[in-house]
């Protein structure tokens, strides 16, 4: 069984988390679940709709992103309430994936 590799640069994100976002416990809480869906989740042909559903599943509202093919906008603290603003960029590759961005929406 191949799974996918977390490419996350965690210490670099983590700062930017801490320095951009709203509710860092729960950036860090989507950080983590990721890295553990890693380790048992097998390659795929479509990264796109299985993350969504994998993100999905364990109760992370995300979206691909505008007109990219291989970014998921994660909404970490939801639509809703204190760090409704907050978002990851979560890019997918053939075989690793990794959080690339923290930052505040401005809308």
């Amino acid at each position: 069984m191949t799974c996918y590799t977390d490419a996350t640069d965690t210490k670099k994100i983590t700062k930017e988390i801490e320095r951009n976002l709203q509710v860092d416990d729960n950036a860090i809480a989507v950080l983590q679940l990721i890295a553990r869906l890693c380790l048992t989740t097998e390659l795929s042909e479509d990264p796109m709709t299985l993350w969504l559903r994998l993100l999905s599943e364990n109760g992370v509202t995300a979206q691909k992103w505008k007109g990219s093919q291989d970014v998921i906008e994660i909404y970490p603290s939801g639509t809703h309430g204190i760090g409704k603003s907050d978002r990851l960029w979560f890019q997918l590759g053939e075989t690793s994936v990794a959080v690339i961005k923290a930052y505040e929406s401005e809308h």
